[in-house]
């Protein structure tokens, strides 16, 4: 990671879940698929005394955007997803919020819609998006200094499942190839599970 930026990993409590919260020296902060631990994620960035600016979704499912709009609503921060996966945010079929969570997730927020090579700055945090596409159609990574966020794209010796609504093996084969041409060294936070590298997601 960039000197002078920090990346604090917030359980959520299910599926080994990860949300994350991307700080630089100057407390600016980017909030990375906040699921369900609201509370907790809101206690670290008061204590961080944190000025959150974005919550970046990795992509559409319940289990990376539950909290994004308390989040939103808490701190002023703006909502991204792709625009491929703007749907899901109110279509509890198509975020898997139907199958797996008795509460159904509609009508979620967003206020910036990424594409391909889309840059989102909060201090000196340069976060440039990858569209990646598989897991569902509008999943993307995000890389910061030396951290590539892949919610479910890509975890630690495995990639993501392509069993769910709008999931297409072919594309996410294409999706992990190209991650595993960046730098080896390059540090992975994936939406479960703990950090792994470039070089220990491969198979």
């Amino acid at each position: 990671m960039k000197t002078g930026h920090r990346v604090i990993s917030v359980p959520t409590g299910r599926f080994d879940g990860r949300s994350y919260i991307l700080l630089d020296e100057t407390k600016r902060a980017v909030v990375v698929d906040p699921d369900i631990n609201a509370n907790e994620i809101l206690r670290v960035l008061q204590a961080e005394e944190a000025k959150t600016e974005y919550i970046l979704l990795t992509h559409g499912h319940y289990d990376h955007m539950s909290s994004s709009d308390i989040i939103r609503e808490k701190t002023g921060a703006k909502a991204a997803i792709h625009r491929l996966d703007i749907p899901a945010l109110s279509d509890p079929r198509l975020n898997m919020s139907g199958q797996f969570d008795q509460t159904q997730i509609r009508g979620r927020q967003v206020d910036v819609v990424l594409e391909e090579g889309s840059i989102i700055t909060a201090g000196d945090i340069e976060i440039k998006v990858f569209h990646t596409p598989g897991h569902t159609p509008g999943s993307c990574c995000f890389l910061a200094g030396g951290g590539l966020f892949t919610g479910d794209t890509l975890f630690r010796g495995s990639y993501g499942t392509t069993a769910f609504p709008g999931g297409d093996t072919g594309a996410l084969m294409l999706s992990a190839a190209r991650l595993l041409s960046l730098d080896k060294s390059l540090c992975v936070y994936p939406g479960h599970g703990g950090p792994t590298t470039i070089a220990g997601s491969a198979r």
